[in-house]
């Protein structure tokens, strides 16, 4: 069931694509995944529970959203974002 392509850095979800970013963020000592507010809309109903068991897999996976421009940001630039949003 893994829709996570780490070559390609693609995740696929009900046939569309989604890009992905696997960043190093300092305060967890590893990488953590980052994608797009654009996946994130389609893994959620509109009462914010997973629309299904691959969405609650998908977001499991996932420790940020970011804006579809933000997600081809550097290395930097996210960890900046991940600094600010979640510690």
């Amino acid at each position: 069931m893994d829709v996570f392509n780490y070559d390609r850095k693609i995740i696929s979800y009900k046939g569309r694509e989604y890009p992905f970013r696997e960043v190093f963020f300092d305060e967890y000592a590893s990488e953590v995944i980052v994608s797009t507010v654009k996946l994130s809309s389609i893994l959620f109903d509109s009462k914010g529970i997973w629309s299904d068991s691959t969405a609650e897999h998908i977001d499991n996976k996932i420790i940020f959203y970011v804006d579809e421009n933000e997600i081809k940001e550097s290395d930097n630039y996210l960890q900046h974002i991940l600094k600010t949003n979640i510690l």
